[in-house]
């Protein structure tokens, strides 16, 4: 896989990815990260997640001026003030979408039936709940997220699998990899390895030591071999 060049953004967005992104941010920087539900997508930004193409966007390009002007008055703000201007101005967009229609009932359905069960739940049993063929359902589920229905059901299962792995290092456990991946349905450590590197670039106990280079004087790299048994 090649290595796209940067771009620069003033206003970043960002919506499903199948492959890591990395962002190179400067050794001091002032921001506000909001995580926005795709399902509200509609509502807040007036499209859906599908329509965020790329890797990363321009917030303007997305969205429209209203985005500019908002980064311009928090850009000249306090940064104690930033997080009410950018709530503020969410709400404003909020407001000039309310009459858009939201994603279908069998879309959302089918999100929380995977998201209940980490993924887990076949497609064939999701299509059925939400009163669909699977090719039917993966068709609107790929028009609302720019994803189909097993791929979110791999990202669902991956992130699943995930927060085990980073409650057993918070908790000071061992970290069993094996039981993990077991307990998420990967076949073995090794397959939950792959999705690892799929999804971040890297294994888990590779995410763990480069998160815990990034967060200042704490320990979270779970590289001692006393903390990971696979």
């Amino acid at each position: 896989m090649g290595v796209r060049e940067g771009v620069t953004h003033n206003v970043c967005l960002g919506a499903f990815h199948l492959q890591p992104v990395y962002l190179h941010r400067p050794d001091r920087q002032e921001g506000v990260q909001v995580a926005v539900h795709p399902l509200a997508a509609r509502q807040l930004l007036g499209l859906p997640a599908a329509a965020l193409t790329e890797l990363t966007q321009e917030g303007e390009d997305a969205i429209g001026v209203e985005m500019r002007h908002l980064f311009a008055r928090v850009a000249s703000a306090s940064p104690a003030d930033h997080s009410d201007l950018v709530a503020d101005g969410l709400r404003g967009l909020a407001d000039r979408n309310a009459n858009r229609s939201g994603p279908r009932r069998e879309v959302a359905g089918a999100w929380l039936l995977l998201e209940r069960s980490g993924g887990r739940m076949g497609i064939t049993d999701v299509a059925d709940q939400v009163g669909l063929t699977t090719r039917h359902l993966s068709t609107l589920v790929k028009a609302e997220l720019g994803i189909g229905t097993k791929q979110l059901a791999d990202l669902f299962r991956f992130e699943a699998a995930h927060h085990s792995v980073v409650s057993a290092v918070d908790a000071g456990n061992p970290l069993r990899l094996a039981d993990i991946a077991h307990a998420h349905g990967y076949a073995d450590h090794a397959h939950m390895d792959q999705a690892y590197r799929r999804y971040t670039g890297t294994s888990p106990t590779g995410w763990l030591s480069d998160e815990g280079r990034r967060s200042a004087g704490t320990d979270r790299s779970g590289g001692d071999a006393s903390l990971v048994e696979q």
